[in-house]
């Protein structure tokens, strides 16, 4: 049975009828297919078909992406989730220009959420993804935590994407953490601290490309590249 707003968008805009087939998830990896047997705005009532339960990613990225133009950031959210990667956390840095108020934290927690899970729905992937809460710089080390990280950085001069991912023991490329600074770029400070933490850095040549840009760009080589496969 489902109620409110998801009855709501079946019944007025997707104009789903009983008798209809649809697929629901549960954001555990759990597909249904069901048949509609009641609909109203207020109340949709199935008839399940089919439960299949869908295996966890073969490859979990998470995204520390720098807090840019807000609707910037949300196009990482929805495009990102859609390409498939697990979790976001909201990156705070030295040159970090958008700055959150407290108070609305909570309410920009949610409206994230939101939009992840409206991407998730879209792309027809049954695995949540999450946005965490925002992290200063010195924090997101403390979680990454030695795990594989990579980090887009524009003064690299040695390591493009792909020599920076065949760096990465072959064996821990199942769990992958990948850091974007704002426009800005990092301070050499927190590119020390990183190098230090043992991310490793990249470029992706002489251009430079946009915080959104580089974002998708690499989470896309990362999940779908050659790379992709040890």
């Amino acid at each position: 049975m489902l109620r409110g707003p998801e009855a709501r968008h079946l019944a007025s805009v997707l104009r789903k009828r009983a008798g209809d087939e649809i697929r629901l998830f549960d954001k555990q990896g759990n597909l249904y297919r069901a048949q509609i047997t009641r609909i109203s705005e207020k109340i949709l009532t199935v008839r399940l078909l089919e439960v299949r339960r869908e295996p966890l990613p073969a490859l979990d990225l998470t995204l520390y992406q720098a807090l840019i133009a807000k609707s910037k950031f949300e196009d990482v959210l929805e495009k990102g989730t859609e390409l498939g990667i697990q979790s976001f956390v909201p990156l705070v840095t030295g040159r970090t220009q958008i700055r959150l108020k407290p108070e609305r934290l909570d309410a920009q927690l949610s409206r994230w959420n939101r939009i992840a899970l409206a991407a998730l729905k879209q792309s027809g992937r049954t695995h949540a993804a999450r946005v965490l809460a925002p992290m200063s710089f010195p924090d997101a080390l403390r979680k990454i935590n030695g795990e594989p990280a990579l980090i887009g950085w524009e003064k690299e001069k040695s390591l493009d994407f792909h020599a920076a991912w065949r760096s990465l023991p072959e064996a821990r490329r199942t769990k992958i953490h990948l850091v974007i600074g704002p426009e800005g770029g990092f301070t050499e400070e927190e590119a020390s601290l990183a190098l230090r933490a043992g991310a490793v850095p990249f470029t992706f040549g002489s251009g430079i490309l946009r915080s959104e840009t580089a974002a998708l760009a690499a989470s896309s080589l990362i999940l779908f590249g050659d790379q992709a496969s040890p």
